[in-house]
Parts: structure tokens; C-alpha cells; sequence
């Protein structure tokens, strides 16, 4: 039962952090290529890498925390 809970908890956190993402793709796709230059949109485009990887490692530092937090849960 507690093996389930923990999926359950893993799961939504999985949903919320792929719903995340996409919402970062689709605002940087949006709001940065415009009518750029070929330059300019490279450099926005690798910009727009990097905050994608940040809210990709929150992401993966709050999962973790979550399921250390939720095998702590189970023990006790």
C-alpha cells in the first residue's frame, strides 16, 4: 500500500514537471523568434536551452526530495 502511494506521488510529480517543460518550450518558442536574425535567434534559442535545463533540474531535485521524503514516510 505505502509502494503505491510513493508511484502515485512519482507519478503526479512526473505529470506536473512534462507539464512544465511544455509550457517553457511554448512560451520561449513564442515570445523569442519573432522576426529575429539568424544570429540573434541563435543566441535566444541558447538561452532558452538553458532555462529549459534549470526548470528541468528543480524538477529533478524536488522529485528526489519527495521520494527520499516518502521512503522516510514508509519506514516509520
Amino acid at each position: 500500500m505505502r509502494i503505491i502511494g510513493i508511484l502515485l506521488c512519482a507519478k503526479i510529480v512526473l505529470l506536473t514537471s512534462v507539464f512544465i517543460a511544455v509550457i517553457v518550450v511554448f512560451l520561449c518558442a513564442f515570445f523569442n523568434f519573432g522576426g529575429l536574425p539568424q544570429r540573434a535567434r541563435a543566441a535566444r534559442m541558447h538561452n532558452c536551452r538553458s532555462l529549459i535545463l534549470d526548470v528541468a533540474k528543480i524538477l529533478l531535485i524536488f522529485y528526489f526530495m519527495l521520494i527520499i521524503y516518502m521512503s522516510n514516510f514508509s519506514l516509520h
